[in-house]
């Protein structure tokens, strides 16, 4: 045992170390920032003729000049930023409100051959609408600007001339995404190599998204005509349709997207679901489902999934500033998730036989730790990034542990069909046995019956025939004699015709237990039914309560409930102070409206604009119910500066804030929609299902926003 746990941990160790070595090469030799361009003294890239007779390329990270928040015209100067491509990953460095949109121009400057030549430049995804000038000639767009902004994001190539020093300017433009601008380097060439180069990048990930989703249909066909009880398929099903939703973006790119958000939401979620997946099926094949730690490492991966496509949809559009931390979260989350992956590998190493997912495992944690740390100095040329090689050779290893496992299987069964083959031949040969012992026996009998049977009749016919001293009693007995020696004559014979016809005759026949339980099932269902266990309860003796006890029974609740309430609304005021006076860059805002509670329930307030309480003070509050109800009144008193005491003041800024039909219908909300987080708990407990736990919830939210609506609607007519 020990030597296994010590050979998986050799293999995810030398898995590990390739991973990296491998990767480390592809850093030196498939890495845009170190297959640059020379540059010149004042900074021009040199595009030399060689490089176009030759048909080749070179990549352009370097010698480029930012000009944030501004649109250049070509041929204009500014005042810009020397910068390399994907330095600045995000326009929020510029910003006091740290806010990732708006505008910059990008400028770089070629040092081409004296005769024209035909160049093209290779631009890969920029955020989210731009323009190329190339000597103040409009040469390639993408997206619409402002004021009829429509973004594009694809890989734009563009050709034109090229002879001496020649001005490249990008005009950028983005308002829809949490990266800005030209965040990857460009590529410069001949047109066939700039044509070669988006054709094998093309290919490399059609082959990786495709190849991969073959693999998911094939895992997904097993779990569904096999135990599904088994989840081990279900899970390399996920792991590799996430992958290859995640490394599809490459063909994406080449018909251009316009949805943003929804694009890099579904990349996000698809690479956080792939890490799930790939920790379920870990723990999955390491027989760890039982531990600890095990669920509640996969409900904080399925919680990230869900933050990854929640977050760049509908939070980073209404707050820009959270777009650095969202990304430090997410680089962190793979890192972790990295060791989550290796922990759950060396913790199974001593239950499951899993060489191919120590390997694998390996090459993934490497390349989500390079992924990571290689940021803005590793770009890959004409190959993947680390991640996805790790991804994709995770898979992979997946796969071919199934196959293994599918191979050990069949192998398994093979062994068990052709000793369980041998062993009806041994049982047949053993039952043909014994029916022949049995004939012989029976012949035997029936030979050794004949005899005194037919004295025994030959007696009877000879007393019969002398008719000495004959008296009726002994005709009577002979008669009896002779009638039961003839019917044991006549069973002799039977017998003897049974033996000689044989019909115990060895007939087999494939018999599907599935069919044959469910039938038993059929039949006896009725009878089990019927005869089930009486249910019987013995109600206890009434007695009437004492006045002690009631008062201390009402005094250990009330106690109990100021307590509880008094502590959770006394932390539910410093929080909600804190979210009040605070924005997301941890600023002291003056207007409440600047805050992040304020933002936070500006994406909450349209959904309750039907019933006339709009407001973000009125949606916080409503949120912070789901703490405790009685936090609701703390958060309005906070936003709306009332004291609890003083009921006048509050009366008067209620009533301005909320017509009397707003009024009902808010109060009709808080009544009906879920009581509080350990109600939802208690429900969780109760019906061990996180799906009816979720079901109980949507069905409380939607009752209650119905009674309120209609709530509100009636009050309209009748008020």
């Amino acid at each position: 045992m020990a030597g296994t746990v010590w050979k998986r941990l050799a293999v995810f160790l030398a898995a590990g170390l390739a991973a990296v070595a491998v990767f480390l090469f592809l850093i030196r030799f498939d890495n845009k920032y170190t297959m640059s361009g020379t540059l010149t003294q004042d900074g021009a890239l040199v595009a030399d003729r060689t490089i176009f007779e030759k048909n080749g390329l070179i990549w352009a990270p370097y010698g480029w000049h930012l000009y944030p928040d501004v649109l250049l015209e070509p041929g204009e100067r500014g005042l810009g930023y020397a910068v390399y491509a994907g330095q600045v990953q995000s326009w929020s460095v510029f910003h006091r409100d740290a806010s990732p949109y708006g505008q910059a121009s990008y400028r770089l400057i070629l040092e081409g051959p004296e005769e024209t030549v035909a160049a093209s430049l290779w631009l890969p995804e920029v955020f989210s609408a731009c323009k190329v000038y190339v000597n103040g000639v409009l040469v390639g767009q993408s997206g619409e600007f402002s004021p009829d902004y429509r973004p594009l994001v694809r890989d734009l190539t563009v050709s034109f001339p090229l002879s001496g020093r020649t001005e490249l300017l990008i005009q950028a433009e983005n308002r829809s995404h949490y990266y800005s601008g030209m965040t990857y380097p460009p590529a410069l060439g001949s047109p066939q190599a700039i044509a070669a180069l988006a054709a094998g990048r093309a290919a490399l990930y059609a082959l990786m998204s495709f190849g991969t989703m073959a693999i998911a249909l094939f895992s997904l066909a097993m779990w569904t005509g096999g135990d599904r009880r088994e989840r081990t398929a279900l899970w390399l099903a996920g792991l590799t349709l996430s992958f290859a939703l995640r490394v599809g973006y490459p063909i994406r790119l080449l018909f251009g997207v316009r949805h943003v958000s929804l694009l890099y939401a579904l990349e996000d979620a698809a690479s956080m679901a792939g890490i799930w997946c790939a920790l379920g099926l870990a723990l999955e094949l390491g027989r760890l489902n039982r531990c600890p730690w095990a669920e509640l490492a996969r409900r904080l991966a399925f919680g990230v999934m869900l933050a990854a496509a929640v977050v760049p949809t509908l939070v980073l559009p209404w707050a820009p500033a959270f777009t650095g931390v969202y990304g430090v979260l997410m680089s962190v989350w793979k890192l972790f998730s990295a060791l989550l992956l290796t922990g759950a590998v060396l913790w199974s190493g001593m239950r499951a036989r899993a060489v191919w997912l120590a390997a694998g495992v390996g090459v993934y944690a490497g390349g989500l730790f390079l992924s990571v740390v290689t940021i803005n100095r590793f770009e890959p040329a004409r190959g993947a990034w680390p991640d996805e090689w790790g991804g994709f050779v995770l898979a992979l290893c997946f796969a071919a542990l199934m196959v293994d496992q599918g191979l050990s299987m069949a192998e398994e069964n093979r062994r068990l069909n052709r000793h369980l083959q041998e062993e009806v031949e041994r049982q047949t040969g053993q039952i043909a046995g014994l029916v022949g012992e049995r004939q012989k026996l029976l012949s035997e009998f029936l030979h050794d019956l004949k005899s005194p049977l037919a004295s025994l009749l030959s007696y009877a016919r000879l007393v019969r025939e002398n008719n000495v001293l004959l008296d009726d009693r002994t005709r009577g007995q002979l008669d009896v004699i002779e009638g039961k020696s003839e019917e044991l004559a006549r069973q002799l014979r039977m017998m003897q015709q049974f033996n000689l016809e044989n019909p115990i005759a060895s007939r087999w026949e494939r018999l599907d237990l599935a069919e044959f339980l469910k039938e038993f099932h059929r039949r006896f269902q009725p009878d089990v039914e019927v005869s089930g266990p009486d249910f019987l309860l013995e109600l206890p003796p009434y007695r009437m309560p004492t006045l002690h006890n009631i008062w201390l029974h009402v005094w250990e609740r009330v106690r109990d409930f100021l307590t509880r309430a008094g502590t959770v609304i006394a932390f539910m005021s410093v929080a909600v102070w804190f979210l009040q006076n605070f924005s997301f860059s941890l600023q002291m805002v003056e207007n409440t409206a600047d805050s992040v509670l304020a933002q936070i329930g500006g994406l909450v307030a349209p959904v309750f604009a039907p019933m006339g309480f709009g407001a973000w003070q009125a949606a916080v509050a409503l949120l912070t119910g789901l703490i405790a109800k009685e936090a609701v009144v703390s958060s309005m008193s906070l936003f709306y500066g009332f004291s609890l005491t003083d009921y006048a003041a509050a009366g008067a800024v209620m009533s301005a804030t909320f017509s009397p039909a707003a009024a009902l219908a808010f109060l009709a909300f808080c009544a009906l929609y879920t009581p509080c987080v350990a109600a939802i708990a208690t429900i969780r407990r109760e019906m061990n299902s996180l799906s009816w736990t979720a079901l109980a919830l949507i069905w409380q939210l939607g009752v209650a926003w119905l009674a309120s609506y209609a709530v509100y609607q009636i009050a309209v007519l009748v008020l």
